[in-house]
């Protein structure tokens, strides 16, 4: 990938990074449970006080129909991602939204997360997924699902 510092206002919010590059993504098995797929991407990222939001539109690319695995993926996928994250205290919030933005046969998914303190160096999180794709086996099949974790750090 490749990233270009800006420095452009849009609407009140500074986009101060654009990335772009290319993803790989795999489940690393063979046959009938072989999920990948390639991808090209443009990623906006944008801040304002403790606001941050990523927009990240991408295009796949094509595959041959006798080695593609999962040719309908990015009806479940979408195109484009849509994150952001508000900082509050110790406290984090985000959410990330994908869409296919086809109005007869819409999918997407949606995921909320909190981020929180439990010692100096450890915080706990907590996650709601609903929509497609969570795993990348499961890409065209809908979860509903509540997570519990740790981090061990945070990116901001």
């Amino acid at each position: 990938w490749l990233s270009f510092k800006n420095n452009i206002n849009v609407l009140g919010f500074q986009n101060r990074v654009i990335r772009t590059g290319f993803s790989h993504q795999s489940n690393g098995q063979s046959g009938a449970l072989s999920r990948s797929w390639n991808r090209v991407y443009v990623d906006f990222l944008f801040e304002r006080d403790n606001w941050y939001f990523s927009l990240k539109p991408w295009w796949r690319i094509p595959e041959s129909d006798n080695s593609d695995d999962n040719p309908d993926i990015d009806d479940y996928l979408g195109n484009f991602e849509l994150g952001g994250l508000y900082k509050h205290n110790q406290h984090n919030f985000n959410f990330l939204v994908r869409n296919n933005l086809q109005a007869s046969d819409n999918h997407g998914a949606i995921e909320l997360g909190w981020s929180f303190p439990v010692s100096k160096n450890v915080r706990g999180y907590v996650q709601w997924f609903n929509g497609y794709g969570e795993s990348l086996l499961d890409y065209n099949a809908h979860t509903n699902s509540l997570g519990f974790g740790v981090k061990l750090t945070d990116w901001l």
